[in-house]
């Protein structure tokens, strides 16, 4: 076995996983986005801030 093919079959490997990982990010980065602008657009929940009532020592 040569360098020449050792050095191809790696470098074949190393781009097709270096292309995967690509688009993973992307699929990734389109649902998060997607997940984002629905959770902004459904408004209607506001939350409640709680209402505290001072407390006396004796």
């Amino acid at each position: 076995m040569n360098y020449k093919f050792l050095t191809y079959t790696n470098s074949k490997k190393i781009g097709g996983f270096s292309i995967y990982l690509g688009v993973m990010l992307f699929i990734n980065l389109y649902f998060f986005l997607r997940g984002r602008r629905n959770s902004r657009r459904s408004t209607d929940f506001t939350p409640e801030t709680p209402e505290f009532e001072a407390q006396t020592t004796h």
